[in-house]
């Protein structure tokens, strides 16, 4: 059974696209904002990659963001990357967060609906989306 928990990296799949960014940077990024966007529907590991790219946005605009061997791929390339204007980013990240906790069309919602940890998972999305701003 793979890893499945409440923060942005504590599934296979986020710590498998973090190793992506790493490799790939910014396009690995807007190919989750795209995908988010053009989806009708998010499966699980879509919904996933989108939400460990808008924390990328994120710790380039304010910092912060898990500190975990998992998030570790990104905290290093955050370190060494330079984005002087973040905005538009940060716009297609608060859309596809949007997108993920949409109950009718993320998996990642349902899967979550499904389970004891809701409002534990949704105090996540709240930070980061705070983290955005």
């Amino acid at each position: 059974m793979g890893a499945w928990g409440t923060g942005i990296y504590d599934n296979d799949a986020a710590a498998d696209f973090a190793t992506t960014i790493s490799e790939r940077g910014m396009g690995a990024i807007q190919q989750a904002f795209g995908l988010a966007k053009q989806l009708p529907y998010l499966d699980v590991d879509e919904g996933n990659n989108a939400l460990v790219a808008a924390d990328v946005v994120a710790r380039l605009r304010s910092g912060g963001g898990e500190q975990t061997s998992y998030a570790e791929p990104v905290t290093l390339w955050v370190a060494a990357a330079t984005f002087p204007d973040t905005e538009a980013l940060a716009t297609d990240a608060r859309a596809a967060i949007g997108r993920v906790i949409d109950r009718e069309r993320s998996e990642v919602f349902q899967l979550w609906a499904e389970t004891d940890s809701l409002v534990e998972w949704l105090g996540v999305i709240n930070e980061l989306t705070d983290r955005l701003a």
